[in-house]
């Protein structure tokens, strides 16, 4: 055969620097993206917005006929699934079966959005309302705690059945409720809700956007308790990422399993609890009582005690540190044939 005949051989190219960029730095590249779409979401719903305020319809994103997509729902929905992306991502990187994680997902994403209505339903203070008006999620009333109760309950079950440590997979579920609420909680601001009293703080008026003083449809400015907690979130999510990025590299060895739930649980309870909802003005309540003052202290107090409990109850055998840790399910039994050999 003729040297002109052959095919010329394929080039083994060598992967570009952006490529191997994206690749080695594949996380925190997730998490550009993810911020670029969500301020792009950000930009589109408030181009009805003005420094005067804003109207009533601007609170719908989509109508198709007579159904109405709010932007509520969209940033709800947008944080929600931030928050699973970026857990899966964690997972795999911690050689959890991605198939037990798709199967959580199946369980508990229901399950938490029942939850976050329940809950709300339950103190939200209007009497016979809770089974009439449960599925009328188009009219609001969520709240996030009843899909932490959910997490935490559900999760001891699911992690025997599918035999994962139920440490491990806290750590990685419970920093994408950080996510899910820096997200969310501006579908609060769409609705021009979830805010404390009226701002008189001549500092904060002037550090505080114009378009987030003045979307609410009556009085104001008050204080814009999404944004506060928004805020106090990302920061928690950043020191997680710290926590667990081996930031520390001179030493890796500096929290346990389980450490990242403790410190969820006292971060957010903490926040929560002891400075965003003492100013709201919509609580919840079980008569004089802050039903979510009391709950966040208590997830706060669980924090503490859990952290201090695991020293203790593993001092002799201690639980992994997070960046050694890895779980690798056993592969399948494969059943070997047996052959027949003739023996004279």
């Amino acid at each position: 055969m003729n040297d002109e005949n052959k095919k010329p051989q394929k080039e083994n190219k060598e992967p570009s620097k952006f490529k191997l960029f994206v690749l080695k730095y594949k996380f925190l590249v997730s998490c550009a993206v993810i911020l670029l779409v969500f301020f792009i979401l950000l930009t589109i719903a408030t181009k009805g917005y003005s420094l005067h305020g804003f109207l009533e319809e601007n609170r719908v994103a989509i109508r198709l006929g007579e159904i109405e997509i709010m932007w509520y729902a969209i940033f709800i929905i947008f944080g929600m699934l931030s928050g699973v992306f970026l857990a899966l991502m964690e997972a795999k990187a911690k050689n959890i079966n991605l198939d037990d994680i798709y199967t959580g997902l199946i369980i508990f994403v229901p399950a938490a959005i029942l939850g976050l209505r329940a809950y709300y339903l339950a103190f939200d203070g209007v009497p016979g309302n809770f089974f009439r008006d449960f599925l009328k999620f188009n009219e609001g009333g969520l709240a996030i705690n009843g899909a932490i109760i959910v997490v935490l309950i559900g999760i001891f079950p699911f992690c025997k059945w599918k035999k994962i440590p139920v440490w491990a997979l806290l750590d990685i579920v419970l920093p994408a409720f950080f996510i899910g609420q820096i997200f969310g909680r501006w579908g609060n601001y769409m609705n021009g809700e979830a805010h404390g009293p009226l701002l008189t703080s001549p500092f904060l008026k002037a550090i505080i956007p114009s378009f987030i003083l003045n979307n609410y449809d009556s009085g104001g400015p008050y204080h814009p308790t999404f944004l506060y907690e928004g805020l106090w979130n990302f920061v928690g999510l950043l020191l997680v990422f710290i926590f667990r990025n081996k930031v520390f590299k001179n030493d890796k060895k500096f929290i346990q399993l389980g450490d990242i739930t403790c410190f969820y649980l006292f971060w957010y309870g903490l926040g929560r609890g002891a400075i965003i909802e003492p100013l709201r003005t919509d609580p919840l309540q079980i008569g004089d009582l802050r039903l979510n003052v009391i709950v966040n202290i208590g997830l706060m107090v669980l924090g503490i005690g859990l952290i201090i409990a695991k020293r203790i109850i593993y001092r002799k055998k201690p639980l992994p540190y997070y960046f050694d840790y890895r779980f690798i399910p056993a592969p399948p039994k494969v059943k070997q044939k047996k052959v027949k050999t003739n023996t004279k």
